[in-house]
């Protein structure tokens, strides 16, 4: 698994919080802190991504860096 750069907004830890649907699992990358607006990232549709490696190289991207 590849390791997720800490918050941007924070600096805190993240996580990819594994959300059951009717028939297949989402992703959801979000801040571990409740106190931090990146929490509930993970818990609005464009914050919710098929693959686990989908959810990490999202959070992982940052504003300014090559592809």
């Amino acid at each position: 698994m590849d390791k997720l750069k800490p918050c941007p907004f924070c600096g805190g830890e993240a996580e990819i919080e594994q959300i059951p649907a009717a028939t297949f699992d989402k992703f959801a990358p979000h801040c571990k802190s409740r106190k931090c607006i990146a929490f509930y990232i993970g818990y609005c549709d464009e914050g919710i991504y098929d693959t686990r490696s989908a959810a990490t190289e999202a959070w992982n991207r940052r504003a300014g860096e090559q592809e």
